[in-house]
């Protein structure tokens, strides 16, 4: 009789000790929140997707990039679709907070790289050129569904 009171104390122990590491494996970080700019590019025999391209990435490399509260960035375009002018640029955040911060560093690091409107004035030129449209969406994503 004693031995199987030692049994089952041992069992529950252990059952206690690996639950509470399997409840802790499962917590999942607060949702992330998700800002999506979407963008559509002019066409028109000046107008070139490559370079429409480059201004995306001259962006993200030289301000993006050095934001350390920007948790990931992407831009995308349609791949296939009869009209494949529309740009979607995703910025993933932790939270509200850091999404506010970003922004903040965001100005910064653009007054570092075009200290004022003159010196922003071609790259914004060129920009609106190739781009006319321009939209804003935060999500928050659905707490579980991250793979």
């Amino acid at each position: 009789m004693k031995t199987k009171k030692l049994l089952f104390a041992a069992v529950v122990a252990v059952f206690t000790c690996c639950g509470s590491f399997s409840v802790f494996a499962q917590e999942e970080e607060a949702p992330h929140i998700f800002v999506v700019q979407t963008w559509v590019r002019n066409t028109g025999p000046d107008i070139d997707r490559a370079q429409a391209d480059s201004l995306v990435r001259y962006y993200h490399e030289n301000v993006a990039m050095k934001n350390p509260k920007l948790l990931s960035a992407r831009t995308m375009s349609h791949f296939f679709s009869g009209d494949s002018r529309e740009y979607v640029y995703i910025m993933e955040y932790k939270s509200l907070t850091d999404m506010e911060a970003a922004f903040e560093i965001d100005d910064a690091t653009e007054k570092a790289l075009w200290p004022d409107k003159k010196a922003r004035a071609p790259y914004d030129k060129m920009w609106s050129k190739h781009f006319n449209h321009h939209g804003d969406e935060i999500y928050s994503e659905i707490k579980g569904t991250r793979k």
